[in-house]
């Protein structure tokens, strides 16, 4: 399983506890670390605000870049031309003259008559050498059950932790890895509510703060990381190709590094939670 660097916090304030704004010494160091690591992969996005140029003029361009891009289901005229000038917008804020994947970041994209035209011109893309994988995020397998029925894409990309375990329902990774797709999962932390103990932030039921608080007093218990065990759960499914982690700091970068070097400790699935007002972030009533 290899790590993902996720690039959402770099040039964009993304998470619920991310509220650093990277110096360009403070970006130097962390930059180091990285290259110094064994990361081979970046995510990023159209949408992650500067992330894509920042990478773009950084020695971490050299990296394995995942990109998502989203294409306006509005688009009538000249449509191919468009989806190609999203494309090379992309390119240009990387610095790249091709890529290792894009992504569609809303499957939405997919769901009426221009879905098979974007596929079209991402697919004649990857034959010409500029983009080496096509794929999908997804927010859960309910998409993923529209896609199949018509694309089988190269990567999906999809919300996976200790609560939300919904890619696991219905074989879903054995069906993903039947057909040779690459399976990429985000959201290990929850936007760090798995592993932050006041999350006033957002406003959560009593049911929601309840499951939160018998996961925390688990790793009391256990004596356990909050961090390592988010991890650790992730890695206990062999199947997963890579996971998406997103850090606020070096530090936090540092402390997941370090947990990969651990032995795994099992990580029990009974914390599943299926409330999609706690799981899915779109739901989430912010209280700052």
């Amino acid at each position: 399983m290899n790590l993902v660097l996720g690039g959402a916090q770099i040039g964009n304030k993304y998470g619920l506890f991310n509220n650093n704004n990277f110096s360009k010494k403070e970006f130097y160091e962390f930059e180091k670390l990285i290259l110094s690591s064994n990361i081979k992969y970046i995510d990023t996005a159209q949408s992650y605000g500067r992330s894509e140029k920042i990478i773009g003029n950084s020695r971490i361009r050299n990296l394995n870049i995942i990109t998502k891009i989203n294409f306006s289901l509005h688009w009538k005229k000249k449509l191919e031309n468009k989806i190609l000038s999203q494309v090379l917008k992309s390119l240009k804020n990387l610095n790249k003259k091709n890529i290792y994947a894009i992504l569609i970041h809303d499957c939405k994209n997919l769901h009426n008559k221009n879905g098979k035209i974007l596929i079209k011109v991402l697919t004649s893309l990857k034959k010409k050498g500029i983009i080496k994988k096509i794929g999908v995020s997804i927010y859960s397998p309910s998409d993923l059950e529209k896609i199949w029925k018509f694309w089988k894409p190269d990567i999906i990309q999809v919300p996976f932790n200790v609560f939300d375990q919904r890619i696991l329902k219905n074989g879903w990774i054995k069906k993903i890895k039947k057909n040779g797709i690459k399976l990429f999962v985000r959201s290990c932390f929850l936007q760090g509510i798995l592993i932050n103990d006041d999350n006033n932030k957002i406003v959560i039921s009593s049911k929601s703060e309840k499951a939160l608080n018998k996961f925390f007093d688990w790793c009391d218990k256990k004596k356990i990381n909050k961090i390592k065990a988010c991890i650790d759960f992730i890695r206990q499914f062999n199947k997963i190709d890579f996971f998406v982690v997103g850090f606020d700091d070096k530090i936090q970068l540092l402390e997941v590094l370090k947990m990969l070097k651990t032995k795994k400790k099992y990580i029990p699935k009974s914390f599943v939670y299926n409330n999609l007002n706690l799981i899915d972030p779109r739901k989430w009533k912010i209280t700052i």
